[in-house]
């Protein structure tokens, strides 16, 4: 279940073929902290989704975002950027871009910090996530060189609070009641 990635050096021609071999059999040689009839084997090929990126400049690897404000409806974002990264950069990001309620900002001259630029982002009309009502907003952020959309991604956010107070675990500051 361990997510990673690999990082191929650029061609000089443009078609190339990657290929993934997956071996599930149990070999005590190969594997031996895997038994038969154990509950959790090593090596068992693919869990998530595949996808290949190809990116010849600057572009978004993958994002982080605190949505945890759930009086003011403000999520905190941070873009973590690949390629060679300018001291800052421009961005817009349209908030729920499917909706008639769209909205979208451009942010510019943001610092790029260590390979990542990180903001705030009000998103007006916010809805609460919670069991009964899953709300999730949809985040559509689009990297900019000059007025050219060099890379994008869409995040999907529910606005949500967990924790836990004598004893009990709370979301948006209700007792949640677990069952499992």
């Amino acid at each position: 279940y361990t997510p990673w990635h690999l990082d191929l050096p650029a061609a000089t021609h443009e078609l190339r073929t990657l290929v993934a071999i997956v071996d599930n059999r149990l070999d005590p040689v190969r594997t031996p902290l895997v038994a038969p009839h154990f509950d959790f084997y090593l090596y068992g090929g693919f869990y998530r989704s595949v996808q290949l990126h190809c990116f010849k400049h600057l572009h978004i690897e993958r994002t982080v975002i605190d949505a945890t404000d759930i009086e003011g409806g403000e999520a905190r974002v941070t873009l973590y950027l690949g390629g060679t990264a300018p001291r800052t950069v421009d961005l817009t990001c349209t908030i729920d871009p499917d909706s008639q309620a769209a909205s979208e900002s451009r942010l510019s001259g943001l610092p790029v910090d260590d390979g990542k630029v990180s903001f705030r982002l009000k998103v007006p009309g916010h809805r609460l996530w919670s069991v009964e009502t899953p709300a999730l907003h949809v985040l559509h952020f689009r990297l900019l060189e000059g007025q050219t959309v060099v890379d994008d991604c869409r995040e999907r956010i529910g606005f949500r609070r967990v924790d836990a107070r004598d004893g009990q675990v709370r979301l948006n500051g209700k007792p949640l009641k677990l069952l499992g």
